[in-house]
């Protein structure tokens, strides 16, 4: 018997239309035509058991799988669009970014027929009327769209790999959803260029997070940097380290550059797809990019920490790192000659700099701090970037050795195994942060991405 989702399908024919992702792919991308996807509504095609959904519905698109079999379970992704595509024509949120949701559907690229067969899913996009991916009504939009796909698809929802992902107010909505809604549907949450009001409350799930330092429309920092601090609203540089100090292991892509709108880029990075099908709810994180704590040892006052690394992630770094240590004072005597070379004529540099790195303070407060590594120290004013940076005159600080942003380096292998000798120990209790490195994915936009692991130490003495 056919189920009332079937009813609305238009047509379901994976028929590729060749369009080439213009920012930077890792990979060849083509996105599924608009008619592959079905249509829905929350209220209109309200299941049976009419209390689990309210109010006027929202609309919604899907796509199926190829070969969807009705009684194979799927992961789902919901997808949710960014503030340019709200309305209620059911099509925008598709067609943003030449009909690629803004680089969305990259998830679901039918370029290589593998993808379909290594990683088939049910992908729904709701759309909301207003730019509110944060409020009741569409806390009560996801609650409503869950319901409906457990109803329609019984057997085919997978109810423990449910991702929620989305862009801009979608990338807020990621952020803020989840801590309203009880008990904890999503397997995973991937936010992109959005802030959290709900910091203390965000379900200690798998994330990964994307933002750029530069992004001038929902700031790295407060979240929104026009002059209208909301209090409460905190960017990315605030959230995750804020986590990470509750314990949470977080992926953090953090590009240089970029502006707001990384999204493309962002959707495909080659490690993601697969990372969020590995993920399953109530689970530690799984797969690759991949970090963990395997032992420790204490020695006197020091304590010895190792584990392991996901190969495939191409780690850069392992290291140790306390929120106790601090940046530089900002120093404002900087000059880059659009190469690497960066230049400060008050500032002392010599070799222990080398290492260290050098984050350039925007004009704008409320924008973030993209961070380059000082490779080489040419004379005490002059050191050599490892990228390079625009000519210019530039504010600048400098991030010592195991500040979170600079963890004190591992010495030898760290892939597939790391180790961490001799970590200084103070008294009380000591939380270590252990921080993978691994690159951003994006030359152009420059950057790091980083995995953390908590370790805390208690002294039994105190």
């Amino acid at each position: 018997m056919k189920t009332q989702m079937d009813r609305w399908i238009r047509a379901l024919v994976l028929l590729g239309v060749g369009l080439l992702a213009s920012a930077v792919p890792a990979f060849a991308i083509t996105y599924p035509p608009l008619s592959s996807f079905l249509y829905g509504n929350t209220g209109v095609n309200a299941p049976p058991e009419k209390t689990l959904v309210s109010g006027p519905g929202y609309p919604f698109r899907i796509l199926l799988p190829a070969n969807f079999d009705p009684h194979k379970k799927y992961p789902v992704i919901v997808y949710l669009h960014g503030g340019g595509e709200v309305g209620t024509d059911n099509e925008r949120q598709l067609t943003a970014g030449r009909n690629s949701a803004n680089g969305g559907l990259a998830l679901v690229s039918i370029a290589d027929p593998n993808n379909q067969a290594d990683y088939p899913c049910i992908f729904v996009a709701p759309q909301m009327p207003v730019n509110s991916w944060y409020n009741a009504a569409s806390v009560l939009a996801i609650k409503d769209l869950l319901a409906l796909l457990k109803t329609q698809y019984p057997d085919a929802v997978d109810v423990d790999r449910i991702c929620l992902t989305g862009l801009s107010s979608g990338g807020i909505g990621s952020w803020n959803i989840p801590p309203q809604i009880e008990p904890n549907p999503f397997s995973c949450i991937v936010p992109l260029t959005g802030f959290s009001r709900y910091l203390d409350t965000t379900p200690k799930i798998p994330i990964w997070n994307f933002h750029a330092a530069n992004d001038p429309v929902e700031s790295i920092k407060f979240g929104n940097p026009r002059g209208m601090r909301v209090p409460g609203e905190h960017g990315s540089d605030v959230i995750v380290p804020h986590l990470r100090e509750l314990g949470y292991s977080v992926i953090y892509t953090r590009y240089n550059t970029g502006g707001h709108n990384v999204w493309v880029a962002a959707y495909q990075n080659p490690l993601l797809l697969p990372w969020m099908f590995a993920q399953r709810r109530g689970q530690f994180a799984a797969s690759t990019p991949g970090l963990t704590i395997e032992g420790s040892k204490i020695e006197g006052s020091t304590i010895t920490l190792w584990g392991k690394t996901t190969e495939a992630a191409k780690f850069t770094r392992v290291g140790w790192s306390v929120s106790s240590i601090q940046p530089s004072a900002a120093k404002a005597d900087g000059v880059a000659d659009g190469t690497t070379t960066f230049v400060s004529v008050s500032s002392a540099f010599d070799q222990t700099f080398v290492g260290q790195r050098l984050g350039i303070v925007p004009s704008n407060p409320d924008l973030g701090i993209p961070i380059y590594e000082i490779v080489a120290v040419d004379s005490p004013t002059t050191v050599k970037l490892g990228a390079t940076l625009a000519a210019g005159a530039y504010s600048f600080v400098t991030y010592p050795r195991g500040s979170m942003e600079n963890p004190f380096p591992a010495t030898g292998a760290i892939s597939p195994n790391w180790r961490l000798e001799k970590i200084p120990l103070s008294g009380g209790v000591r939380q270590i942060q252990v921080v993978g490195e691994f690159p951003s994915g994006v030359t152009n936009y420059g950057g790091i991405s980083t995995i953390n692991q908590m370790f805390t130490v208690v002294d039994k003495k105190h």
